[in-house]
Order: structure tokens, then sequence, then C-alpha cells
């Protein structure tokens, strides 16, 4: 296998019925069943072929030798100035009944050219003259026009199945002397052997074929599904797990390339997609992150803005379960902040606002949440803090921004700057942020109407 995954968790394999499996099963059995039946019909002929052909030749052997025997005979009756004819065809009898004995031969006949049996071992056919238009068994060549003696499968007048073979009585030298007619021959020698015993064994041969083509087929099929399950298809499962992984957000997920050939380099090409695309996601939370910071955060100051403060002052109500844990809120104006702008400049009252931001931020827990609410306005988000912790803030607070001139040039003008502190704390019945701002608003607005530069606590109002 050429990929390898490892993952904490494993997602479920393809099933065996998926398509590509589906359609490569289907593939190779088509092409084992072309090939294995093409070659199972091929060979199946030729063992049926060679089985027959075994039986012609024993036949053609038999032929020859009762010709040949024949033959001898002959040449023996003319030495001996005409011996006795029926003491030959006795001889040629005895010699045909050893001959089907010993070959296993159904029949064995000796012909005239005209088709009369002058011996054989079947005694009833003894002096019987086949028709070779009329008689079936001689229909089967002399029908289809034979010019040859053949060796043909036929039903004998039993109609039993048997595989007959002509073999020709030659005309020789020796012969001219008693058969004065010109031809190639005199007479045949009809061999038949049973069928039965040779479809037998064809049938046997086709079953141990049959059963072996199988066998070697199926272990071949096995072997092939097994190294193209292993080289191929495994390692497909494998990317796509690893490519699962990678589309529910795992972006490290990276495969082990074992092996260097297509599959490997499949997989070397992913790893290399996958590491770019961890790339552009972290290059994308970056910039997401950096994004949401400045949408959330004011630009000046560096505190959170309105719209976040707001949402943060929700929360917090919701995790001191509708505070009945101790919450407070500081809502802090500077006084006569325009006359800042208005005789200074627009870029004095800007730094006045960063130094003003930074000594809020030096005093706070960092469980607080400062926040910018308007133009020279600040909200402050207390947690976990009571009225004391309240009165000891806010107070820090006032006296850390009036005791200390605030640098507005680069010449080292100073100005003091005071700020007035409204105060207020969560309660049980506060079930939203407005009843709390409102508090803490109203403060600030005794603050400054009672002079400025102090700090107002409303814990609740009638």
């Amino acid at each position: 296998m050429a990929l390898q995954f490892n993952a904490d968790w494993s997602e479920r394999t393809i099933p065996w019925h998926s398509r590509l499996q589906v359609r490569f099963v289907i593939g190779v059995l088509i092409i084992f069943t072309v090939i294995l039946g093409a070659g199972a019909t091929f060979m199946l002929d030729f063992e049926v072929e060679s089985v027959q052909k075994r039986r012609i030749e024993v036949a053609k052997q038999l032929g020859n030798v009762l010709n040949n025997t024949l033959g001898a005979e002959m040449v023996k009756k003319q030495l001996k100035g005409g011996e006795n004819t029926d003491l030959i065809w006795d001889n040629i009898q005895q010699l045909t009944d050893k001959m089907r004995e010993a070959s296993g031969a159904l029949r064995i006949e000796l012909m005239s050219q005209e088709g009369e049996v002058l011996v054989g071992t079947d005694f009833s056919l003894q002096d019987h003259e086949y028709n070779k238009s009329e008689d079936p068994e001689c229909a089967g060549c002399h029908v289809h026009g034979a010019t040859e003696f053949p060796s043909i499968v036929i039903q004998d007048e039993q109609q039993k199945n048997v595989l007959r073979t002509i073999t020709p009585i030659s005309m020789e030298r020796s012969c001219v002397e008693c058969h004065e007619e010109q031809t190639n021959f005199l007479g045949m020698i009809s061999i038949d052997f049973d069928y039965t015993p040779i479809k037998t064994e064809n049938d046997q041969r086709r079953l141990r074929f049959i059963l072996m083509v199988l066998s070697t087929g199926g272990i071949l099929f096995l072997a092939i599904y097994i190294m193209i399950r292993r080289q191929i298809l495994t390692p497909i499962e494998v990317l796509m797990e690893a490519s699962r992984h990678l589309a529910r957000g795992q972006y490290d997920a990276r495969l082990e390339v074992l092996k260097q050939n297509e599959i490997g380099r499949l997989g070397q090409t992913f790893n290399h997609v996958a590491s770019e695309i961890q790339k552009a996601h972290e290059i994308l939370e970056l910039e997401n992150e950096n994004n949401y910071q400045s949408a959330i955060t004011d630009g000046m100051t560096g505190f959170r803005n309105k719209a976040y403060g707001e949402k943060a002052l929700r929360e917090a109500i919701s995790n001191t379960h509708e505070c009945s844990e101790p919450l407070s809120l500081l809502m802090v104006d500077l006084d006569h902040f325009k006359h800042v702008n208005d005789t200074y400049g627009h870029l004095a009252g800007d730094r006045v606002l960063k130094s003003v931001s930074r000594r809020i931020r030096h005093i706070l827990h960092y469980s607080d949440t400062p926040v910018r609410y308007g133009g020279e306005e600040f909200m402050v988000i207390l947690a976990n803090t009571d009225r004391k912790g309240l009165e000891t803030v806010g107070e820090r607070l006032r006296k850390n921004i009036e005791e200390k001139p605030f640098v507005i040039d680069d010449n080292g003008v100073e100005i003091k700057v005071t700020t007035s502190v409204g105060g207020s704390i969560c309660f049980k019945g506060d079930r939203g942020i407005e009843a709390l701002i409102e508090r803490a608003d109203n403060a600030l607005y005794q603050a400054k109407g009672s002079g400025r530069n102090r700090l107002v606590i409303i814990e609740f109002e009638e």
C-alpha cells in the first residue's frame, strides 16, 4: 500500500458495494469469464478431439493390420497354387475376433467395394450389403458427398451411437491376377467403437477441466483482487478519509507516503494541497481576528467600542446570574473637554484622550473592561466588584487623571484635566443593561451638576 493515514478517530470506510469496487469486480469477472470461457471451450474441444483421435488411430492401426494380413494371405494363396479361399477368410475371421477383444471395438467388418459384408465380428450381418443411398448408416458420409474414407459418429441399426472408422483395402500388384478392374481400392474395413465410453470419458475430462479452470481462475481472481485492493482501492479509501478530515476543518491532516509510485505521487499532491490550505486558513484566521479586533476596538484609545461594551455588559449580567453576584459600572466624562479642543486644537484633544485611556487601563484589573462610550465619555465594567470596590476604583481613577497634567504637544505644553465619574451597582431586579446604564448616567450628571471633578454613586432609584 502506497499511502497510510493516522488519525485520532476513524470515519466509516467505503462500503463493499461502492461504485468503484462494483465496476472493478464486474469488469474482472467479465474478463475472466471471456478468457476462461474461450480457453475452456478450446481445451474441451481439443480434449474431445484427442480422445476420438486416439480411438481413430487405434481403428486405423487395426485396419492396416487387417489390410496387410489380407494381402499376405492372398500372396500365400498364389504361392501355394490356389489355396482354399474359405480358409483364408476363416483366418481373417479369427483375427478380427481377436482384434475386437484386444481393442474393445464394438464391431469389425470387411466389406467389398459394393458394400457387401465379407467377414466380421457380427454374424448377423454376414453377407449383408449396405446401400449407400438408402442405408441410414451410410447416409452420414455419402449424403453429404464425402470423397475420403471418414471417421464419424453415427447411429447403427440398433440406434446406438458409434464411432466408425473406414479404412480402404488397397489395390496391390499381387491383387491384379484376381482383380482385373482398375480401381484404387478393393473394399473397406469398418471398425466401430462404442461412443458411450468415449462420451463418458469426454464428460469426465470436461468436468475435471472445468473444476481446474474454476479453481485456477478463482485463485487468480482472488490474487488479482487482493493486489488491486491493496495497491489501489485501499489507498483511495485512505485518501478519501484524509479528504473528509480536511473538509471538516482538520487542516493538519497528512498522508504518510510509503511508495514512490503513482498513488504515492497522488498522496504527495494531497499533502501539498493540504499544506497550502492550512497556510491559507491560518492567514485567513489571522486576518479575521485582526478584522474582528478592529471592529470591536476604538482606534484612538485601544478600548472596546460602544457596541462591544454593551454586548460585554449583557454577558457580564448573564454570567453573574442576573446580578446575584457583585457587578458594578462606571461612567467617566472629561470635564470641559470641548474647551480643550477649541483652545488647543483637536490634535491636542486626541493626545489627552490617549493619555487618559492609558491612565484608566493602568489602574484596572485584567477582568475589568474599559469602553470608549462616546467622544470624551468612557464606560468601565467592573467584574466581581461591590459598592466598596466601586468607590475605591472610581476615586483612584478620578485622582489619577486630576493629579498629573497632560502633555498636549511636542514642545512640552501641559494642561490639567479633570473628570466626573458616575457609578452604579447591578441589582437582581435589573433584567437588562438599560437600567444599570441609566443609573450610572444619572450619577454622572449629578457629579457634573454638583461642581464636576467628583464621584457620585447611585445604588438604586425609586
